[in-house]
């Protein structure tokens, strides 16, 4: 089980990107700005951790 999969069992939608300049591009084709992220934002660190990765996503 990938992030993508253990963030998506957890009930959320998930938006997959191979790298980061595709997920900038993702944010921008979705008119997202880098000031319209939720203060606070979390960085979710490699190796992943199920549970914590869900409960950062669950705050």
């Amino acid at each position: 089980m990938d992030a993508v999969d253990m963030i998506a069992a957890a009930g959320f939608e998930v938006v997959e990107a191979a790298n980061a300049n595709e997920a900038i591009g993702i944010l921008e084709a979705l008119g997202i700005a880098e000031t319209d992220l939720p203060e606070g934002r979390r960085f979710l660190p490699k190796p992943c951790s199920p549970t914590d990765d869900v409960a950062v996503c669950e705050t």
